[in-house]
């Protein structure tokens, strides 16, 4: 999905978060490509964060943060516990 709801209204991008959660439940997998930080804690497991066209972050749900994102989304270095990407 590429910025699944991008151009909608907040009560419209409630229910595309409900259907995609829905079916997230059931098994089906999705690929989701957004530049909006909540949408992607929201909706993903797993969050590969890219900068300039190379991947500087992947990170879990468990790690993965606004501030997080945005340090890598703009070059910067996260700063795992025993690990920098």
């Amino acid at each position: 999905m590429d910025n699944p709801t991008q151009g909608v209204d907040i009560g419209a991008k409630l229910e595309i978060y409900k259907l995609i959660q829905n079916l997230a439940a059931e098994g089906v997998s999705f690929l989701v490509l957004s530049g909006e930080a909540q949408e992607m804690l929201l909706l993903c497991d797993r969050i590969y964060v890219m900068f300039h066209g190379d991947v500087k972050a992947e990170l879990n749900r468990e790690e993965a943060s606004e501030e997080v994102i945005m340090i890598a989304a703009t070059g910067g270095e996260v700063n795992r516990k025993d690990e920098s990407l």
